[in-house]
């Protein structure tokens, strides 16, 4: 006689009974590094007269006869300054895009997921620098005509910056050479190796000084497990 297979009934899902959620931990780490320029920086910063203009031609707006360059205007315009401090700044997110690029020059980093895997903390960070002069360079605008330029220009420049970065795919030491072969390699704002044939501006290196010969530590961010019904 043929075995009679048993009817499996399937329990139906009650959409109101909760369910439970089990996140593991994150391990995201933080280190601080201060850093001290080896060549000049010089920043570029769009100023608000430069901005307004590109929003009145996006606009279709009537524009006035080009005014006559302010040497002077465009240098205090081209500074990048906290606006609670009134301090002389520069932008936090350079710092990232210099050690992503700098990935392909350290083993066992992609620079694809460097993009996802650290962080510079903050939008402005205060700089600190002997002088900060007018670089008045001659340039070449898109369309091929000539222009002079004048920025500001800070020399024997430093500052500090905060990173946040993934532990289960970056190590202390893979971090610090990834600093380290940003400012060597590739530089910040203006004239920097990566984007100039000619000028090195823009370098820096770690500034041991500041670091007082200890050894550098990172600390967990308490990003732990979480549990939800």
């Amino acid at each position: 006689m043929a075995n009679r297979k048993k009817d499996t009934k399937v329990k139906p899902i009650d959409p109101t009974a909760p369910e439970r959620v089990e996140l593991p931990p994150v391990h995201i780490k933080r280190v601080t590094i201060p850093v001290r320029g080896i060549t000049p920086l010089v920043v570029n910063q769009w100023s608000e007269k430069a901005k307004q203009a590109m929003r009145d031609a996006q606009q279709k707006k009537a524009r006035s006869k080009k005014e006559a360059k302010d040497p002077q205007a465009c240098f205090e315009g081209a500074k990048y300054i906290d606006p609670k401090t009134g301090e002389d700044c520069v932008r936090a997110r350079f710092f990232k895009a210099a050690m992503v690029a700098a990935g392909r020059f350290v083993d066992g980093v992609n620079m694809t997921q460097l993009r996802m895997s650290i962080f510079v903390e903050g939008d402005v960070l205060p700089l600190e620098f002997d002088e900060c002069i007018m670089d008045e360079s001659m340039v070449r605008n898109a369309n091929g005509v000539a222009d002079i330029r004048y920025r500001p220009m800070y020399t024997n420049w430093a500052t500090e910056f905060t990173i946040q970065y993934h532990a289960n795919d970056l190590t202390l030491s893979q971090v610090i050479l990834l600093v380290r072969e940003a400012g060597q390699r590739v530089g910040i704002c203006e004239g920097r190796p990566e984007k100039s044939a000619t000028l090195d501006w823009g370098r820096f290196d770690i500034d041991m000084k500041r670091v007082a010969g200890k050894h550098f530590e990172s600390r967990s961010i308490e990003v732990s497990s979480v549990k939800a019904a």
